[in-house]
């Protein structure tokens, strides 16, 4: 190698003195210019092999490193892969993974949709009221790492390229779209609104009172304005105008299912129910609160229809349709038909909408249905077990909603009538006072007039007495007088006949 390197400098002496031994027989026709470029090209020459020696040795460096580094990548991206989908072979994931982490997530939230809490509420006015988003903000994103370069391209690269450290350079992940808001609200939304307070044993703050059911007018990236689709109740509208605690807003109004009360005891339910705020007496409150109790377990024997249900164990292998013929994703469409089929797409199964029961499942059915299964000789009963009835919270506020401000309305009008018949009340009794000083003037009147008329029946009395006693005068002086008229008569025939007579006996003696 040694003899090779003394032929490479001989060679090059003798290639340099050929080129002075040229460029000086040149300067005889060439002019000074031609000869100086020339020499300094001749001179630039060496140089160039030098560097470029010096980056195909570099190149070679960086080229050995690529490669290895490539296979980090690629096997690192493997591992970002299994954490993120699991094995390829693993069908049930079993083993946790981002996506089986994310699903079962999902599972869970299914139902609630999007939540945001810890809303500042501000100004209302005009029934509106405008709400300061609590938005966090997003990460930075990780700087590039830079390729360390040698500080001299001459120098010679290690040995070994991994002994140096050397940071995988890192991409600038382009920038998200600008998003119209920040917390993706939109205008004409429906949010479900909650007053949300300090959770001392959970430590965090959860909704303690319902505020209403609100549509979004308006929207900024920071601020969210809205307005109650049903009018507030006095006591709704009096803590939306406290402003003195945050807000939690719901997408969808939470649901009652069976998992969040399971396993509860009565004390525990009366923890979470208190019977202050039901308005029940202890009777019914005791009722109630047995309903939730009594989830899940074996059903008493005067157990209603529509809370009976069938823990049965299939038989046989049954395939059973879960899903309506078509999707409907529509705001105010119930998440099951008639049928109970599905129809939200979120409810769907992807892969089938068929659900396969093996032999030896358990299920706990309607009674309807389990009797059906029971009579196909594809399940067995194992026992009845008590449901309780679920709740559409949502339908239900609306109607207590609606119910409340019937009531309300009512109780104005009923207001306006007893107002009207205050003020009838009001003039009956001026009426009446009028007529009892009338009838108390009457009752003067009355009894002067009875005095006048016991006085004048008293006169009366005696002049009827006087008058009687002056008629049996009369009568007996008209008895006496026509006594008398009679003697009288008698004795004027008397004396007629004895006149008559002694004129007869008169005229006679003639």
């Amino acid at each position: 190698m040694s003899d090779n390197a003394i032929v490479f400098q001989v060679v090059g002496v003798v290639l340099v003195l050929f080129f002075g031994f040229i460029t000086y027989m040149n300067t005889k026709t060439w002019r000074w210019l031609h000869v100086t470029i020339l020499f300094f090209v001749f001179a630039m020459v060496p140089t160039f092999w030098v560097y470029a020696a010096m980056v195909m040795k570099t190149r070679a460096a960086w080229m050995t490193l690529h490669d290895k580094l490539d296979a980090a990548v690629k096997e690192n991206a493997a591992r970002v892969k299994l954490l993120q989908r699991g094995e390829e072979n693993d069908i049930k994931n079993e083993k946790d993974s981002v996506y089986a982490v994310k699903e079962q997530l999902t599972r869970m939230i299914m139902d609630r949709g999007r939540v945001w809490r810890g809303c500042v509420p501000g100004q209302v006015a005009g029934g509106a009221i405008t709400l300061t988003m609590q938005i966090a903000a997003p990460p930075p994103p990780p700087p590039m790492a830079p390729m360390p370069m040698p500080a001299d391209p001459a120098a010679p690269m290690p040995a070994d390229p991994a002994a140096q450290p050397m940071p995988m350079p890192m991409p600038m992940p382009e920038p998200p779209a600008a998003p119209v808001s920040g917390h993706n609200i939109v205008e004409k939304m429906v949010v479900y609104a909650f007053q949300e307070a300090e959770d001392a044993q959970r430590g965090f703050k959860v909704p303690n009172f319902y505020l209403g059911e609100f549509l979004v007018t308006a929207v900024t990236p920071t601020t969210v304005s809205l307005a109650p689709t049903l009018q507030l109740s006095p006591e709704q509208l009096s803590q939306v105008n406290n402003g003195q605690q945050t807000w939690m807003l719901f997408e969808t109004c939470p649901i009652d299912t069976y998992e969040i009360f399971a396993g509860l005891n009565a004390a525990a339910m009366s923890q979470l129910i208190p019977q202050a705020d039901t308005g029940l007496d202890q009777q019914a409150y005791a009722d109630l609160i047995n309903t939730y109790v009594m989830d899940g377990q074996t059903a008493p024997e005067n157990t209603p229809p529509d809370n009976l249900w069938v823990e049965v164990e299939f038989t046989k292998v049954h395939k059973e349709e879960v899903d309506a013929n078509m999707a409907n994703d529509a705001p105010d469409q119930i998440p099951f038909d008639n049928t109970g089929l599905a129809q939200p797409g979120r409810l769907r199964r992807r892969e089938s909408d068929i659900s396969e029961f093996k032999p030896g499942d358990i299920a706990v059915l309607p009674k309807e249905k389990a009797d059906e299964l029971v009579a196909a000789d594809v399940a067995k009963i194992i026992k009845n077990v008590y449901r309780r009835s679920l709740i559409e919270f949502s339908a239900r506020l609306r109607t207590i909603q609606r119910r409340r401000l019937e009531i309300d309305l009512l109780t104005v009008e009923i207001r306006r009538d007893i107002a009207t018949l205050d003020a009838t009340t009001a003039k009956a009794n001026e009426q009446i006072e009028l007529e009892t000083e009338h009838k108390r003037m009457l009752d003067e009147d009355l009894a002067k007039v009875t005095y006048e008329r016991d006085s004048v029946a008293k006169y009366g009395s005696a002049l009827f007495a006087e008058l009687t006693k002056t008629n049996n005068d009369i009568r007996n002086f008209y008895a006496s007088n026509r006594a008398l008229n009679l003697e009288l008569r008698q004795l004027t025939a008397k004396l007629t006949e004895e006149a008559d007579k002694r004129t007869r006996e008169a005229t006679a003696g003639k």
